[in-house]
């Protein structure tokens, strides 16, 4: 039995915070929704136009080459530009889940207070596992529907450190930088922290 590759993991570079379930994970569709829940923790980082992801995208391009025997032109990468004419035209924005509490930290790279979670708007880095995938979609090619292989790299989210609230190395890796100082939130009774259990491999 071949021995399991060990995933690559990495730190975004910031970008704010948007559809954040970081505090609970997503149950609930809204009314008259298409989809159903996923029951995962995750968020979207986005990242302004003058973000150079040129460092990242070699990580996940590396990250597949590992994965496949050799990089793909068509990779489907975990980021992607934002929908023309919205609230994210302009940024490329990328979606990392978990089936686990995700930790978080604060600028310093210490421990947010029980009960206080990273929230939309909030700047943040992303502290992700880069997961390669395969799987089959249907398309239509000359009238009739196939189905092609598609090939890509997801992203798990490990951690969010709050560099500030939205409008020297620490423990875990996190970086020491100017910004939020989560000792300034007192905690809120009755929480609960992250749990800290391994994900089992999912084909996000």
């Amino acid at each position: 039995m071949a021995a399991k590759k060990s995933l690559i993991t990495t730190f975004t570079p910031p970008g704010r915070l948007a559809f954040a379930y970081i505090a609970k994970p997503d149950t609930t569709a809204p009314e008259g929704a298409r989809f159903q829940p996923d029951c995962k923790y995750k968020g979207t980082i986005c990242f302004d136009g003058n973000t150079d992801l040129s460092k990242f995208e070699a990580l996940v391009r590396k990250a597949a080459a590992d994965e496949f025997g050799k990089d793909h032109d068509d990779l489907a990468l975990p980021f992607k530009a934002g929908k023309e004419g919205g609230e994210m035209d302009s940024m490329m924005v990328m979606q990392a889940k978990t089936i686990k509490q995700p930790e978080c930290v604060d600028a310093k790279g210490r421990a947010l207070p029980g009960g206080v979670f990273p929230k939309s708007g909030d700047k943040v880095v992303f502290k992700i596992a880069l997961v390669p995938y395969e799987k089959t979609e249907k398309v239509r090619e000359k009238g009739k529907m196939v189905d092609v292989m598609i090939r890509g790299v997801s992203a798990r989210l490990y951690g969010v450190q709050v560099i500030e609230r939205g409008a020297a190395a620490s423990a875990g890796g996190w970086a020491v930088m100017d910004g939020y100082d989560g000792a300034d939130e007192p905690a809120i009774q009755g929480s609960t922290g992250p749990q800290s259990d391994d994900d089992a491999d999912l084909p996000f």
